[in-house]
């Protein structure tokens, strides 16, 4: 048997002569102290249950701890970074692009803008400022790219903080010197899509022009400097044969680089939610992905619920969220006019949280690794969307997490409560 808590993370493994004191825990009625729940269960395993969080006061509320942890981050006034649109111009045609005809539109980020940007890091008081690079496809404008990163950095290295930036791409276009390049200002981080084997990314990630583009992305990654850390996206749909295993191994021994199957949303014919499914399958089919080097909770969650979180556009308009980039979109104000998204307009994000009382998310087991899910879906007012849809996926990525830790085999039973 082993034990898990989502809020400390702590795992541990029940020896069979104990099963008989966990057993006899679960029975118990609520007591203030945790000597009441322990009297008679051996000292090392009472510390032990003590120190992973396991046994608790009942007077001690862990949901409302998370949600003062979570409040507190989400309402700070620091800025430690924004995501850059810098041009809305893609140089793919991908067959589910969300963002629609914007990608057509061959514009780039203002001069403007980019010194509003970096008056913004400048004025900033964290200890660190991290910069997005997002699009459209950034690297078609590569040249403002450069501008931006290095106004920023000298914005932020001005007031003694340290600078960090990444890069959302899809690679066509990050060529050995274009990958320095970035490396030299400061891009410590790439996220490239990559949509299963050569055959069916070809079909699905192409340029305007209708070429294939998997060979070239394959060949730029591989090229990467070792400096900057790549996350290749694998976009998954259940049925179609991505074989996620095959295009790991043409990756086999890049040690900066790490792939992330991502289940897509939507259906790409019908448009109708699949994630669920979809996460599922990919739970089911690679387990081996579950592995998470973070096993407590992730308190934070999205970037968009905070009060300060923001998403530039090339004109200087705010979004909240990436997937508002596209043609239809809330606006919350210009960064050339104000340096606060509209209180107003992005109040519908700030009055997302998973641990109130009124979420039905706040009586979830699962709520320490899932957050909630995906705040856009509360925004559009739609029913959340669980990480983990069965207790049976969780129990999946338990063990998993157990076996990557321990090396030991599957354990004979799990306790999740």
């Amino acid at each position: 048997m082993i034990l898990y808590n989502g809020y400390t993370g702590a795992l541990a493994v029940i020896l069979e002569k104990n099963y008989p004191y966990i057993e006899e825990l679960r029975k118990m009625e609520p007591m203030t102290s945790c000597d009441g729940y322990l009297k008679g269960v051996p000292g090392s395993l009472a510390k032990n249950l003590i120190d992973g969080g396991y046994v608790i006061a009942d007077d001690r509320d862990e949901l409302l701890e998370m949600q003062v942890l979570h409040n507190t981050q989400r309402y700070s006034s620091l800025i430690s970074g924004i995501t850059a649109v810098v041009t809305t111009y893609c140089n793919f045609a991908c067959t589910y692009c969300y963002e629609g005809i914007s990608c057509e539109s061959k514009n780039v980020i203002e001069s403007e803008v980019i010194r509003c940007i970096a008056s913004l890091a400048s004025e900033s008081y964290g200890d660190e400022f991290y910069l997005a690079l997002y699009g459209g496809e950034p690297l078609t404008a590569l040249d403002e790219c450069i501008e931006l990163l290095a106004k920023v950095a000298e914005a932020v290295v001005g007031r003694d903080a340290q600078f960090g930036a990444g890069i959302v791409t899809n690679g066509y276009l990050m060529t050995p010197d274009v990958a320095r390049k970035l490396v030299s200002l400061g891009v410590r981080e790439a996220q490239i899509t990559l949509d299963g084997t050569q055959e069916l990314h070809d079909s699905r990630r192409v340029l305007r022009n209708g070429q294939g583009t998997f060979n070239k992305i394959l060949d730029n990654i591989r090229k990467i400097p070792s400096e900057m850390t790549v996350k290749v996206r694998m976009n998954i749909d259940q049925g179609l044969d991505q074989d996620l295993r095959e295009v790991t191994s043409q990756l086999h021994g890049l040690s900066n680089v790490s792939i992330h199957p991502a289940p897509t949303r939507y259906d790409h014919i019908n448009l109708n939610s699949v994630a669920e499914v979809n996460q599922e399958y990919v739970d089911r089919c690679y387990p081996e992905y579950l592995i998470n080097e973070r096993l407590n909770a992730r308190i934070l969650g999205c970037v968009a619920t905070t009060l300060r979180g923001m998403v530039i556009m090339p004109d200087g308009s705010i979004l909240k969220c990436w997937n508002e980039v596209g043609d239809d979109h809330s606006n919350y104000g210009n960064i050339k006019e104000c340096r606060n998204p509209n209180l107003m307009i992005s109040m519908k994000w700030m009055q997302w949280d998973p641990y109130s009382l009124r979420s039905v998310c706040s009586s979830c087991k699962k709520l320490p690794q899932c957050c909630g899910g995906c705040p856009m879906e509360f925004v559009k007012g739609r029913p959340p969307r669980c990480r983990f849809k069965t207790d049976e996926s969780f129990k999946r990525y338990i063990i998993q997490n157990y076996k990557h830790l321990t090396g030991q085999s599957e354990p004979c039973s799990l306790n999740t409560s």
